[in-house]
């Protein structure tokens, strides 16, 4: 029986607290946050995760094999401690006879270091990083200056849970990038790590306004991915026509005494820039088999994990319970709902149909027209934003529903090296 994890409370954390400002999670749901964290370079977050799940459960190997690594990384004499403790719970994992290698080899123990690393290759014997940091040991001890500096051996901090995607990496994908990006500084690294790895023949479309959006946008350029467009242009006004009024009643009103008077001309201006960078891109004469929608304002603490195989007419999304919606920051979808999904051409077509003025509302109703199937994928984002005074402001993600959470738990038990560990249920949501 999967036990919750004491309450966790974060400043990064993307799920929506319960009143008394405290999130209990279970087991698997928190190591996972705690490895997304880990990964994108939030290692306090990380950190504290990790100590949760041992105060609850403290004979778990993985947490206090990953608190170890997270103690090597921020230079703490603990670390091998830790992972040994790991080790002795489970002595047959691979992985942590490894990072125990090159924590030794780091404090310039270079003898049991040797014997970690064999350990691993014994364990696994395709495990390719524990032969190179034998042989690199090897040629230290060979070498006639026997320089007594430790080799710079890597860390693997990713137990192999989520390893880039066979059908990701079959994806003629255009990533399709509009929005702002005045928070990319602090979202960059988990869009890298979380999205764009797991699409290695995407290639990157970029329409941003002008200044400091442009500047900002240059981080794409350390993506590795192909830029195919890399644009800056001056945002146009557009005419408002009615459509505050149409915004009210239902389940949302854009003129419901909201203190922001410009929001009517910012839903327009996101509608028109999507739909321009989606054209330039579908006219390009590249045959796209998909398309992502990626707004740089996302900060994913849970990522695309495995892509789905697309199919005609198809949109996958992160789940989104509000305004009678989808998801309008973030979707895979297929040449031709991607034509429906940036509905810009077709407003006043989708409003005269009885649609309300809203982005995620609007979104839906022209993937229901041209009868999609939306899936929803497991992803977790947080919205970073700035306000005038230049402090950051978060909406946070919904939570993973049923629907979702199992299929990420399913990828977790088959993509984990260790096929004997015990399995979890997640609790009801």
């Amino acid at each position: 029986m999967d036990r919750p994890a004491p309450a966790i409370v974060s400043p990064h954390n993307p799920i929506p607290f319960e009143q008394n400002d405290t999130l209990v999670l279970t087991r698997d749901r928190a190591f996972l946050l705690a490895l997304q964290y880990h990964q994108g370079g939030i290692l306090e977050d990380a950190e504290a995760i990790y100590r949760a799940i041992l105060q609850n459960e403290p004979d778990d190997a993985d947490s206090l094999h990953m608190l170890g690594v997270l103690a090597h990384q921020a230079n703490r004499e603990i670390a091998s401690d830790l992972v040994n403790k790991a080790i002795a719970l489970r002595p047959t994992v691979a992985r942590y006879h490894y990072n125990l290698g090159v924590i030794l080899s780091a404090k310039g123990l270079f003898d049991n270091a040797i014997k970690a690393f064999r350990t691993a290759t014994e364990l696994k014997g395709d495990f390719t990083e524990a032969k190179a940091a034998l042989e690199t040991l090897a040629k230290r001890e060979a070498s006639a200056k026997c320089d007594s500096a430790a080799p710079n051996l890597k860390i693997l901090v990713d137990p192999g849970f989520f390893p880039p995607s066979a059908v990701g990496s079959e994806m003629k994908m255009a990533i399709l990038v509009s929005g702002q990006c005045r928070t990319l500084d602090r979202c960059f690294k988990s869009i890298q790590v979380q999205v764009l790895r797991h699409f290695p023949k995407a290639e990157l479309w970029i329409s941003v306004a002008e200044d400091a959006d442009a500047k900002a946008a240059r981080l794409f350029e350390n993506s590795g991915l192909p830029i195919r467009l890399f644009e800056s242009l001056e945002q146009p006004t557009f005419d408002e026509k009615d459509y505050r009024e149409r915004s009210r009643g239902g389940m949302y009103e854009i003129g419901g005494g909201l203190k922001d008077r410009d929001i009517v001309q910012r839903v327009l201006r996101q509608a028109w820039h999507l739909r321009h960078v989606f054209d330039l891109a579908s006219s390009s004469g590249v045959d796209y088999t998909s398309y992502m929608r990626l707004r740089p304002d996302q900060w994913f603490s849970v990522g695309v994990a495995r892509p789905p195989k697309l199919t005609p007419c198809t949109a996958f999304v992160p789940w989104w319970g509000g305004f009678g919606g989808v998801n309008d920051r973030f979707a895979i979808l297929d040449p031709i709902a991607a034509d429906a999904y940036c509905y810009w051409p077709r407003l006043d077509e989708l409003l005269a149909e009885g649609c309300q003025f809203h982005p995620e509302t609007l979104t839906k109703h022209g993937l229901d027209r041209i009868g999609a199937t939306i899936v929803h994928l497991p992803v977790l984002a947080t919205t970073l934003k700035r306000d005038k005074s230049g402090k950051l402001v978060k909406r946070e993600p919904e939570i993973l529903v049923e629907e979702t959470m199992p299929f990420l738990l399913e990828l977790m038990d088959q993509a984990s090296e260790e096929k004997s560990q015990p399995k979890y249920l997640p609790s009801a949501v």
